[in-house]
């Protein structure tokens, strides 16, 4: 059980950090990169809030994205997180962009995300001096089906994260932690993808997605913790809506049957 002075001290901390969050938050500014029209999806509005404590406040994490067919590729340049004797930094970029099919008698089947970077941690123990990412805050809501307005359908998710290429398992702060082996691990590489069960919502033709993307760093005396993100994408693929392929298949059979008629009168004749 903690004493009465360890358990005042660690309330402090808490407090001077949330404290610093609120007015880091009331710091930020939103970015709004404007819309993005692929050949058959649309982002509109894509949008992000970027937060770092301790400051200063970036003016962008994500940076603004660059349309790839139907995919949207973001290439951070500042999104990281560094800490070194005994200090503590968060980085947090919350994304928001509303996917829509760009053409009709089409719909949304799949929606996945899928970042990477790296993370360096120099001295320490595991206890005291590591990194981490979570996205599991993600979200997507359906909000339109055939080209309808519908009550905001949540989509379930599946995120995986790698530690070098190897599946990691999720820690209950969410996300995922790296903690120094108390010598140098240098440039490891990490990843996180998430994928969303279209299957449940057959015909979606937009979708809502709000992502609070955090990173952070937690070092002790005489040790130093680094990470960053260097890539962020996301893709989308759409298929034919369900009436257009009826439509398509009919269609072709009349074609079918028709050209039989002609070769059996040729034959006939």
């Amino acid at each position: 059980m903690l004493k009465p002075a360890k358990m005042f001290r660690r309330a402090s901390w808490f407090a001077a950090l949330l404290g610093s969050l609120v007015v880091a938050q009331a710091a930020s500014a939103a970015v709004n990169y404007g819309s993005f029209v692929g050949p058959n999806i649309m982002y509109l509005n894509v949008t992000e809030e970027p937060t770092k404590v301790p400051g200063p406040n970036p003016a962008a994490l994500f940076g603004p994205p660059t349309l790839n067919g139907n995919s949207l590729d973001f290439d951070p340049l500042g999104f990281n997180a560094s800490a070194s004797n005994g200090s503590f930094a968060l980085t947090d970029g919350l994304l928001t962009t509303t996917v829509m099919a760009a053409n009709a008698n089409q719909y949304i089947n799949q929606l996945w995300i899928s970042e990477f970077g790296s993370y360096s941690l120099l001295g320490g123990t595991p206890a005291g001096t590591k990194v981490g990412i979570s996205i599991d805050s993600i979200q997507a809501k359906v909000t339109q089906v055939n080209g309808l307005p519908v009550a905001p359908i949540n989509l379930p998710k599946t995120i995986v994260y790698t530690n070098g290429g190897a599946a990691a398992s999720t820690t209950a702060f969410g996300g995922i932690q790296f903690a120094s082996n108390g010598g140098a691990l240098v440039g490891q590489p990490w990843s996180a993808n998430v994928s969303f069960n279209l299957a449940a919502v057959p015909g979606a033709t937009k979708i809502n997605l709000v992502l609070d993307n955090t990173l952070f760093a937690q070092s002790e005396s005489n040790s130093l913790s680094f990470i960053d993100k260097k890539d962020f994408e996301i893709f989308t693929t759409v298929v034919p809506e369900p009436g257009t392929i009826m439509l398509a298949l009919v269609g072709g059979l009349g074609m079918v049957l028709m050209g039989r008629k002609a070769w059996k009168k040729q034959e006939v004749a």
